[in-house]
């Protein structure tokens, strides 16, 4: 995608790559700022409700 990017390709590169256009600008931006062409994410999930010590005295 970052690729795309550099060689002129605009937001077209969704349709090339069958992602959404909001994808691909997060992506370009998140590179631009961090130069990183990650996104991370919060995990979804249960927070645990033990702590690593009581885990290990369960244990």
């Amino acid at each position: 995608m970052i690729s795309l990017h550099k060689k002129g390709e605009g937001y077209k590169i969704s349709k090339a790559l069958l992602i959404s256009q909001n994808t691909v600008e997060k992506v370009i931006q998140k590179f631009n700022t961090d130069g990183i062409a990650t996104i991370s994410q919060k995990r979804p999930g249960r927070l645990q409700k033990l702590t690593p010590r009581q885990d290990s005295l369960l244990i």
